[in-house]
């Protein structure tokens, strides 16, 4: 198993939101504290996401010790703090990629803040009751999910970045793919081939390949889709009408 050190690891606190980098990994279950933490819903429960509303994405994020801070530059709409632990309200059924589970509204003033960026009724919820049962190598595990698309801790190979960058004649910026760490592995695609790897001490163990859609056409803090990672990605990573690139990972052990 190899080990490897890295500086560059960061969270999305709402997801949708931009990402804040931390100066180390700090785990909190199967996955980083904060990561995913909160999650924009429209009144009837369904999640909102940057596919939905691209300008999402032109949201800033920064921390201090207790709040968060949300900016968007150039806009009327203005800055807002909000506190990293905020009373749960009410709780409601909520919905991500078509499964069901129970959150809490909270945070009533960023929804309202949300609804008038965003032009549309907005809640904000928190403390998702959710647990992924999973399977591997004949063994199964129940993974504790705050709003992450499926799994907990997302990893980028900075070489296969490059590889990928070259063959579609574009200078990628690695924030795109919105991981949570970034290595750089010598080899590109050797990501592939993990079964366990040690990260900062910490061991992580392989779930899945990460798959891929128009997403990663969105470059930081703009709100137009392009052509391009996609288009070329789809000419030599696509299988079974799948597009992979990256991994996902699961907390195994730590110190």
């Amino acid at each position: 198993m190899q080990a490897y050190k890295t500086d560059e690891i960061y969270i999305y606190p709402i997801k949708s939101i931009g990402p804040i980098k931390q100066d180390q990994i700090k785990i909190n279950g199967s996955g980083l504290i904060y990561d995913r933490y909160w999650m924009l819903i429209h009144p009837d429960g369904s999640a909102i996401t940057q596919r939905e509303f691209p300008s999402l994405n032109l949201i800033h994020i920064t921390d201090d010790l207790t709040h968060f801070i949300l900016n968007v530059e150039g806009h009327s709409v203005p800055a807002i703090r909000f506190q990293k632990q905020a009373d749960a309200m009410s709780l409601m059924e909520v919905s991500l990629w078509n499964k069901q589970f129970i959150a809490y509204e909270t945070q009533s003033e960023l929804s309202k803040w949300f609804s008038h960026y965003l032009g549309t009724e907005i809640l904000l919820v928190t403390n998702p009751s959710r647990i992924k049962e999973l399977v591997y190598n004949d063994k199964i595990f129940n993974l504790p999910l705050n709003f992450q698309d499926g799994y907990p801790v997302h990893l980028i190979n900075y070489s296969s970045i490059n590889d990928l960058s070259n063959r579609c004649g574009v200078d990628l910026s690695p924030m795109r793919f919105r991981a949570n760490i970034y290595l750089d592995l010598g080899t590109p695609y050797i990501e592939d081939e993990i079964d366990k790897i040690k990260i900062n001490d910490i061991i992580f163990q392989f779930i899945k390949p990460c798959e891929r859609c128009i997403m990663i056409n969105l470059e930081p803090f703009t709100d137009c889709f392009q052509k391009e990672p996609l288009k070329s990605l789809s000419t030599y990573r696509k299988e079974n009408n799948v597009v992979k690139f990256g991994i996902y990972l699961k907390v195994l052990a730590s110190n």
